[in-house]
């Protein structure tokens, strides 16, 4: 869980702004341009809630060990330890 106290910051505005809306979306009358409005804030909410989910996902590729291999990438520390030719 060390990937969401890096992100706290993120997971909290998504959280508070996907909350905001939904008290606002409430609360308000249900005019077209609120509407938009409050559907480009939920949106913007989960915009930032991607950033807690990738870093979820890097964190259990890394305790898997695959690392950056998982995306294509040569996973460079694994051939260090191991004594490979990294070039």
């Amino acid at each position: 869980m060390g990937a969401l106290r890096a992100d706290q910051t993120e997971v909290l505005l998504g959280l508070g702004t996907v909350l905001l809306a939904a008290g606002l979306f409430a609360a308000l009358p249900h005019s077209g341009f609120a509407t938009m409005l409050l559907i480009g804030d939920v949106f913007q909410g989960l915009n930032y809630s991607t950033a807690a989910a990738l870093a979820l996902l890097a964190e259990r590729d890394v305790r898997l060990g695959r690392g950056a291999a998982s995306v294509g990438q040569p996973n460079l520390t694994a051939e260090l330890v191991e004594g490979g030719d990294v070039s």
